[in-house]
């Protein structure tokens, strides 16, 4: 039976982090270009905020909370299995005031936000 658990974003985690940042970067607010230096100087400052979920010691997701604001990603090949569900309870049980701002789009992530007890709040509209 698979062993889950969720660790330490610790430095051996960060290249994950930083592949799934590039890779399913649409999914983020913000989408330009990060590179390795910029990425492990933003983890040199913010790994304490940052968590790794894993699958019998592979890495399949993360979940951050900067400012009060949760930043999550689940691994392509592991989606649709429940595992950013997981993430995001349990990451609102260890900061139940944090809040996830979510691309109207990503659609994915709005459902994996509700099944984990969040409700929508805001609705921003832009041009």
């Amino acid at each position: 039976m698979a062993v889950e658990q969720i660790v330490k974003a610790t430095e051996e985690y960060w290249p994950f982090i930083l592949k799934l940042r590039t890779d399913l970067k649409e999914g983020f607010i913000k989408q330009g270009p990060i590179s390795v230096h910029e990425h492990y100087d933003y983890m040199m400052r913010h790994s304490s905020c940052y968590w790794v979920q894993l699958l019998d010691d592979t890495p399949v997701g993360f979940v951050g909370v900067i400012d009060g604001d949760i930043r999550y990603a689940v691994d392509r090949a592991y989606q649709g299995r429940g595992y950013g569900t997981k993430l995001l309870k349990w990451v609102h049980n260890e900061h139940p005031y944090a809040e996830g701002l979510i691309k109207a789009e990503n659609v994915s992530s709005i459902k994996a936000f509700e099944n984990a007890g969040f409700k929508k709040k805001f609705v921003i509209m832009q041009r």
